[in-house]
């Protein structure tokens, strides 16, 4: 049990006697103060087998008996601890002590922590604690403080031992996340979803042609003041915004069965073909393996076709303008009008780029379903025009026309087709953008290109000017390698106007 007091104190010494005064007791007023035979009373009769009294009042040195103190070692620790003790510290003996000191204590209270703090030794027992104790006390006041056994209270000869502890280490704090980047992260790309998705249903309405362009305008305009910043689609805003402020053909003004030539530079007459949907492949039952099974192909989207295959004409401005590397041979034929031959797959890439750069809009070459479908033109029979080959209507090996088996006709020498189309038949085979599939199982059924598996080789359609007539029905495919090139082999292009 370990008591400290702090407070007067006071001192009969014709009868060596005390008292202790609490702050609310009136000097010599004994109903309100403490005998020191009372306060030793209370130690004795206490449960503890060791009690350390501190007092901190004047003259609280007659709380003392004496004793002679055995040497003290470590070994003694263990044996000091094992008998009872009462033991006491006081701050002077019969004298008066001081009251103010350092940082708010009294001198010996200052001193009493600076000794404990300052410690080092694993134990100590209030002997030990006077001997580094008094010295500091008598050099700083006119008081000496007492370390001894409380006289008769049952002291045994033990002593109240203290034990060095170490305080435990804070745990440290944890680290602080700043979570401010992540947020801002999160916001912006949830900005951005939002962005695009407003961007869609924008790009739909312009597109629309059941709205005026002042609400084409507005609708461009709101979608700018909803989303200022990292907007992505500036650029094409502000090409819709031109075309519809000139008048200029934007793809929310076509429609099906329209011919137009949109382009600053020498490139196809295109003619708007309507959505539908139809049966790809032989729809006879019959027909080669390559033409099976057949399948429904939905088209939901306007596209505009080449009216004509790609002519010499169009593709030596490409050569002129650098866009193209190739110079292909005519034959002997004749350039102009007639269809550009002895082009790779891989050259009338070139050309679609070329285009797309120069006029800024996205052609491409025809899917094989979108082929197909123009070359059907809403038909169902062998030949667009029926079921019979008849004569005069198309270039092949024995169409009955002046260029069989000879050489390509000029583009539009024969009848166009009921979407407006000329020469889905015949005069040079096409070059499509699918890759080579033996069959129709898996192959797109929304109008798309099929660009897996085998692509060094493409597909061709339409036939050619000295192939049989079986091979210009608008179900029969042909492949050839994507570098091949031939004075059979030319190409049409197309352009999606709207998704």
């Amino acid at each position: 049990m370990f008591i400290y007091y702090a407070g007067h104190g006071q001192y009969d010494q014709a009868r060596d006697h005390g008292w202790w005064v609490p702050t609310d007791g009136e000097p010599r007023q004994a109903g309100t103060l403490i005998t020191n035979a009372t306060i030793l009373r209370y130690i004795k009769g206490m449960q503890a087998r060791h009690v350390y009294l501190v007092a901190d009042s004047c003259f609280s040195g007659s709380l003392f008996g004496t004793r002679a103190l055995p040497p003290i070692t470590d070994r003694w620790y263990a044996e000091l601890y094992k008998d009872r003790s009462r033991w006491g510290l006081t701050s002077g003996a019969t004298e008066p002590v001081a009251d103010k000191g350092l940082e708010g204590h009294s001198p010996f209270a200052y001193f009493l922590l600076k000794v404990l703090r300052e410690n080092t030794q694993p134990y100590l027992v209030p002997s030990t604690i006077h001997e580094s104790l008094a010295p500091l006390v008598a050099n700083n006041t006119t008081q000496v403080p007492r370390s001894e056994p409380l006289t008769q209270t049952g002291d045994e000869g033990g002593q109240f031992v203290f034990r060095l502890t170490e305080t435990p280490a804070k745990p440290p704090a944890p680290p602080v996340v700043d979570f401010t980047p992540y947020q801002q992260l999160q916001k912006q790309t949830e900005y951005q979803a939002e962005l695009e998705k407003a961007w869609s249903i924008v790009q739909k309405f312009v597109k629309n042609p059941r709205f005026t362009t002042d609400q084409w305008i507005k609708a461009l305009n709101q979608f700018e003041r909803d989303f200022p910043t990292a907007n992505p689609h500036r650029d094409e805003i502000r090409r819709l915004q031109q075309q519809i402020k000139t008048g200029e053909p934007s793809v929310a003004k076509h429609h099906a069965g329209q011919d137009f030539r949109d382009c600053p530079v020498v490139c196809p007459e295109m003619v708007v073909i309507p959505t539908g949907r139809f049966q790809m492949g032989n729809v006879s039952g019959k027909g080669y393996r390559k033409e099976r099974p057949v399948h429904h192909v939905t088209i939901e989207y306007l596209f505009a076709v080449g009216k004509y295959e790609v002519t010499f004409a169009e593709w030596d401005a490409c050569v002129a303008a650098g866009g193209c590397r190739h110079r292909p041979d005519d034959e002997g034929w004749g350039r102009g009008t007639r269809p550009v031959i002895n082009v790779s797959w891989k050259d009338a890439q070139e050309y679609v780029q070329w285009l797309s750069r120069e006029t800024g809009k996205p052609y491409r070459l025809l899917s094989e379903a979108e082929w197909e479908y123009v070359a059907r033109a809403g038909s169902r029979t062998k030949y667009w025009w029926g079921d019979n080959l008849g004569t005069n209507n198309a270039n092949c090996e024995v169409c009955g026309s002046q260029w069989d088996n000879t050489s390509t006709a000029p583009v539009g020498s024969f009848a166009a087709n009921a979407f407006g189309v000329f020469d889905t038949a015949g005069n040079v085979w096409e070059w499509v953008a699918d890759c080579w599939h033996d069959d129709y199982e898996g192959a797109p059924a929304d109008g798309s290109a099929w660009t897996s598996r085998n692509c060094d080789q493409r597909v061709a359609r339409g036939g050619s000017w000295n192939y049989w007539p079986e091979m210009v029905r608008p179900a029969f495919r042909s492949k050839y390698y994507s570098s091949y090139r031939h004075k059979h082999e030319g190409f049409r292009i197309t352009r999606t106007l709207t998704p």
